[in-house]
């Protein structure tokens, strides 16, 4: 799948095996260049999701905690609370696990581009 066009069947790799188009290179390079802050952007949103993950966490905690000291035992936390955080900790799970995917895509097609590079930088070697 193509992430410039996202079907199957593309031009762009068509265009870009052949070593003669030196604006295929460019492209290919703007291309990695793009691909490379989509993967960056997912990394950071990762990395607020985890943060949301722990205050989840810690809101339960702090609420376990909470009915401990109200009723000198241990306590289950209330449950719609811990309800509504379940279901928001299978949103994130959910979320991450497309975001997972989507960075596998990522890495595959940064694979392809650097390659298609590769190839031409040595197509060029060769013909100079």
């Amino acid at each position: 799948m193509c992430f410039q066009c996202n079907n199957g069947e593309c031009k762009l790799r068509e265009t870009l095996q052949r070593p003669s188009a030196t604006h295929n290179y460019v492209y290919a390079v703007h291309a990695l260049e793009e691909i490379r802050a989509a993967r960056t952007r997912l990394e950071m949103e990762n990395g607020e999701e985890e943060i949301r993950i722990e205050r989840y966490k810690k809101c339960i905690k702090e609420h376990r905690m909470r009915n401990e000291s109200d009723h000198g035992r241990k306590a289950e936390p209330d449950a719609a609370e811990f309800m509504e955080a379940e279901e928001q900790w299978r949103k994130m799970r959910a979320i991450r696990k497309k975001r997972e995917e989507e960075e596998s895509n990522l890495r595959d097609e940064i694979e392809y581009y650097k390659k298609m590079v590769r190839q031409h930088l040595n197509a060029k070697r060769v013909t100079d």
